[in-house]
């Protein structure tokens, strides 16, 4: 799943969301760091570097301030960081997500 796909599949939705966009790790380490986001769509393979290495870089101050989910496999496989979830917490999580992907119409 590409992000033009996820973009019009959130807009179909209703929500009321701004996307920002980044193709390299440099930029969206930068971005996390000054904006102060509600959640972070992330892809594991980027130009310059991969979700997960940014991820591992990142300082806890700002790993820990949004969830984050990073895509590992074309959209099909996916990461979720939740700030201050418990493990349990976040496999409910991830669950609800796959569920919902999986009832999309692509």
């Amino acid at each position: 799943m590409d992000r033009k796909t996820i973009q019009r599949h959130i807009k179909a939705s209703n929500l009321e969301v701004d996307f920002h966009e980044a193709s390299y790790v440099k930029d969206v380490a930068k971005r996390i760091i000054s904006f102060n986001y509600d959640c972070i769509l992330l892809d594991n393979n980027l130009p310059d570097g991969t979700g997960l290495e940014l991820l591992e870089d990142l300082s806890p101050e700002h790993k820990n301030k949004v969830p984050i989910i990073l895509f590992t496999g074309g959209g099909e496989e996916f990461v979720v960081v939740l700030p201050g979830a418990n493990e349990e917490g976040a496999a409910v999580f991830s669950e609800k997500i796959r569920q919902a992907i999986e009832g999309l119409e692509i």
